[in-house]
């Protein structure tokens, strides 16, 4: 999108990459939730807004460039606090959880590759046609590695999706 924004990259990228966290956090509150636990939620919330606090104050004499961090940096203390929190809750081990999780966390990481990758390629398009290509091969690769080697999971996200255009 222009020389302008390239100042802005490494903070939005940070930011981007703890959209996955933040989205994993939810889940687990929504679990709690459920269970009744609600106090954890909010234990967990007052661990990342104190630890933000802390790391926006040394972060400020760094300068712009480490912006992202006093959002991001509490995530590395609060996601595995999560993580074993709502296990525990659910009586879920540690090896289940991250299987259920690879399916989808193996899918975009080789999906990030290929797309990176491709990406490199195509300099001479224009930002939004640059866009649409990246972005279909993007579900394209997601998919096709989902159904290839995870096709219960696969089958469950159809369903799902044919859900909300159903409704």
């Amino acid at each position: 999108f222009g020389q302008k924004w390239a100042a802005a990259a490494p903070v939005l990228t940070l930011l981007a990459c703890s959209g996955l966290i933040i989205t994993l956090l939810q889940y687990g509150d929504t679990i709690l939730t459920v269970k009744n636990k609600q106090i954890i939620s909010l234990y967990l919330s007052l661990t990342y807004s104190v630890t933000a606090l802390i790391a926006f104050v040394v972060c400020i004499h760094i300068g712009s460039k480490s912006l992202a961090l006093p959002f991001v940096v509490p995530y590395l203390l609060v996601f595995p606090l999560s993580i074993t929190l709502v296990s525990k809750c659910i009586g879920l081990s540690f090896r289940a959880w991250l299987r259920a999780l690879s399916p989808g966390l193996v899918s975009a990481g080789l999906m990030f590759v290929v797309v990176k990758t491709v990406g490199s390629y195509l300099p001479a398009f224009h930002n939004i046609e640059r866009l649409v290509i990246l972005c279909s091969i993007g579900a394209i690769v997601y998919a096709a590695l989902l159904g290839a080697f995870w096709r219960r999971e696969a089958v469950m996200v159809i369903n799902s999706v044919a859900r909300v255009f159903t409704r």
